[in-house]
This record gives structure tokens, C-alpha cells and sequence, in this order.
């Protein structure tokens, strides 16, 4: 594990190996083509606009989400592949965005069509909640499932989309819904995102994840729970089982790398004013290889006690097991810091 070069504390918001954006809340969205050592600023929004992600399509083009003061939150899709002009393609419903880098991916998946764009809906409450899909390179988003919010009696709700995968074994869509009650899920579909099968659904704290480890036997996850002790799951491909694997957890875990046969799932530091949270300072990895799992604590701590840290821009995975991504508040840091992560042997 490292940190990047550059003195300026631009954000990881996304890409892949020698393709890094990033931005700094100044409107901008950079670039990076060389691990980080530089940055180079390819747009600049106007006044307001801040970029939150960033996402390359198989044509080339990019899709970025940006948000305003009046929190709106729209994507635009670059008009050439250099990514230095932008167009509005779709708006978000009214305080509605997008959770980590993992709630947006263009995916080949069982019964949906090639390289379709899904977007999970993320935020305070929103009613309905979508599963959002562009057939066509990001130039236009549908609906392609609407569940009943918070805010509705339905025994069918649900608070938002925390994330949406393919698993690459079966290439079927995952998704990992939350939060509390009878909302939390999680579960795959077989028809490209039409219908679901709930493998977890409202136990907590197990049904309650973010992201998911895909193996060939197993699914695994790590619980997003604050407030009591959580735990690793495991559902077996074969019986459809779900077990413990590593429990007494004390942090909420997010974003996840899996990469040369290892997974590695970052944890958040949450607050106890706002979440009842039980953990202690420091960012936590659990790490595992599907046959052992263990919870590993690393130096980077949070600089205030009123601040959360949580796992922001994870890339995609290098060939040598790499990926950066960004923790803003962390101490001794006066913004947010990139760090390189990387498993396998």
C-alpha cells in the first residue's frame, strides 16, 4: 500500500490502470495516465458543479455524475473520448445520486442486452427507488425497476441501491440494497435486471451490504452495520446456504478489490453522533481467499472525531492485483488521500 505523488489532494473518483479521474470540488474533472505521479485537468464545470464520478464506456466515451449546491445530481457523457466536452444525457429525481463507484457499471449480464449501463438510485429517501439502464452508451437512462421508498407502509420497500455487480461466474446482476426493517437485500437477476431473487432479505445485520465478493463456490460480504457487531457471509453457489464465516465485526464495511484470487473489503469510520458507531479510528480491511478470512487493521486514522472516512473512487483492478482509491479526512492529511491497494501474491 501507497500513497500518490501529487501534493494536491485531488480525489480517486474512479477508472482504470493509465485511466484515473479524479476531482477536487472546484468544478473540475482530471485525469491521470501515469499512477498518479501527475494530474492533468481535462474539464472544467461551472461554478457550483462539483464531479463525484467517472465512468469510461466501451466506446470510449465518459459518464460522469456532478452534483450542484442546490444538490442535484445529473450525468453527462463526453462527446469525444478525450472527455474535454460534455453533454447532459439524464437527471437524477430530486435528492437522488449515487453511492460509490460500484452503483453504475456497464455489464454484460444474463437476459439483458450487451453492454448495458445500470445505475442503482442512492439518497436520503427517495420514492420510488430505480434500477436505472442506457442500452445506448449512456445517451438515454430508463427505468427498469421501481420499488416503493421509506416513506410508503409497503412491506416491499426499500431506502436505496447501495450497489449493482455482475458476477463474473454466472454473468448474472446483483444488486445489495439497504437499509433497516424489511429493506435490506440482497440478491441476483437472471432476466437483466427485471425480476430479482432475494438470497438475504431483512435480516439484519446480515442482509445489509454495500458490495460483494464474487467466488467460484461462494458470494461473500461484509455487513454495512455501525452499530452492533457484524460479519462475513457466505452464500454457497450449490446450496444456497448462507453461513458466517467471520464475525464480531465492529465497523461498516464498503467498497471491495478482488483481484489474483484474494478479496479485500475496506470498512468505513463512522460516527457515534449519527450512527451509534462501535468502532474505533482506524480503517479495517477484511481480507480473505474464500478458504481463510481474517480482519486487518491499518495505520490511517481519522483526523477528527466528528469526521467520517469512508473508501471513496476505487478503480478497477491492474494486472499486478492494484487498484487507488481516496479517504478524505484522515489524519494529517488536509483533504482527502490517495492510497494503492493491492493483493495476491
Amino acid at each position: 500500500m501507497r500513497k500518490g505523488r501529487c501534493r494536491s489532494w485531488i480525489a480517486v473518483i474512479g477508472g482504470t490502470a493509465r485511466d484515473i479521474w479524479g476531482f477536487n470540488y472546484n468544478g473540475g474533472l482530471w485525469r491521470s495516465t501515469d499512477d498518479l505521479r501527475t494530474w492533468r485537468l481535462v474539464w472544467q464545470g461551472t461554478p457550483g458543479l462539483f464531479v463525484e464520478r467517472a465512468l469510461r464506456t466501451a466506446s470510449g466515451r465518459v459518464l460522469i455524475e456532478v452534483g450542484d449546491r442546490g444538490g442535484r445530481h445529473r450525468i453527462l457523457r463526453s462527446t469525444t473520448r478525450a472527455a474535454t466536452r460534455f453533454k447532459q444525457t439524464f437527471a437524477l429525481p430530486a435528492q437522488s445520486y449515487l453511492h460509490f463507484t460500484r452503483n453504475w457499471g456497464q455489464y454484460n449480464v444474463l437476459g439483458g442486452p450487451r453492454g448495458a449501463i445500470y445505475v442503482g438510485e442512492y439518497g436520503p429517501n427517495p420514492n420510488p427507488v430505480h434500477l436505472w439502464r442506457s442500452t445506448d452508451d449512456g445517451r438515454t437512462f430508463q427505468s427498469r425497476v421501481e420499488v416503493a421508498g421509506r416513506s410508503t407502509s409497503s412491506p416491499d420497500r426499500v431506502r436505496h441501491f447501495h450497489g449493482v455487480f455482475v458476477d463474473p461466474i454466472t454473468h448474472w446482476l446483483w444488486a445489495a440494497i439497504g437499509d433497516n426493517g424489511p429493506e435490506p437485500r440482497i440478491g441476483y437477476s437472471q432476466d437483466g435486471g427485471q425480476t430479482f431473487t432475494w438470497i438475504s432479505r431483512g435480516l439484519y445485520p446480515q442482509s445489509r451490504a454495500v458490495a460483494l465478493m464474487f467466488a467460484p463456490d461462494a458470494v461473500y460480504w461484509a455487513t454495512d452495520v455501525p452499530e452492533q457487531p457484524g460479519a462475513v457471509y457466505r452464500w454457497d453457489r450449490r446450496t444456497g446456504g448462507v453461513t458466517s464465516v467471520l464475525e464480531g465485526l465492529t465497523e461498516p464495511y464498503f467498497d471491495v478489490l478482488q483481484a489474483r484470487g484474494w478479496f479485500a473489503q475496506i470498512s468505513e469510520i463512522s460516527t457515534k453522533t449519527d450512527d451509534g458507531y462501535i468502532g474505533d479510528d482506524h480503517i479495517h480491511l477484511v481480507v480473505g481467499n474464500g478458504s481463510r478470512w481474517q480482519r486487518v487493521t491499518t495505520p490511517w486514522t481519522r483526523g477528527a472525531p466528528q469526521y467520517k472516512v469512508a473508501p471513496l473512487g476505487l478503480t478497477l483492478p491492474d494486472r499486478a492485483g492494484c487498484s487507488w482509491l481516496s479517504f478524505p479526512n484522515l489524519k494529517g492529511s488536509d483533504g482527502a488521500t490517495n492510497v494503492k491497494l493491492c493483493l495476491g501474491p
